[in-house]
């Protein structure tokens, strides 16, 4: 078992108001399990809502979300190691407080100065080899 908290806090000095752009309260943790030729993971990050904006940037707050992630290894040899994995494993919809606001009319799903959208359920596989 792995993990990783992370906490930011950020205020400006001349006006005391929150500083734009910064993440919210983060926990990552990963368990694993291990064999000499392969193994397994499932990762769960935990994000709180962002409550502490930049009023000076009209910032909008963001809900709390919890993305789920499995991942895997195989080195069937020595020198060749096969990855593969499912990012947000539950397709969450969520709002990722760093990622941005939309700022192209004319989107049918996403209004002008709406937050983007988190990103999806996504799959990779990588083939890595080593001479």
């Amino acid at each position: 078992m792995e993990g990783t908290v992370s906490y930011v806090r950020g205020k400006r000095r001349d006006t005391g108001d929150n500083l734009y752009r910064i993440a919210p309260l983060t926990a990552r943790t990963m368990l694993s399990y291990v064999e000499p030729s392969w193994q397994l993971g499932v990762e769960v990050e935990t994000i709180a809502a962002q409550r502490k904006v930049s009023s000076t940037n009209l910032e909008q707050k963001t809900s709390g979300y919890a993305l789920f992630n499995l991942s895997g290894r195989y080195q069937p040899v020595k020198d060749l190691t096969v990855t593969a994995g499912i990012n947000n494993l539950f397709d969450r919809r969520y709002h990722d407080h760093l990622g941005g606001y939309n700022r192209v009319m004319g989107n049918p799903d996403i209004g002008v100065l709406d937050r983007l959208p988190g990103i999806g359920r996504n799959a990779y596989v990588n083939l890595g080899y080593q001479w």
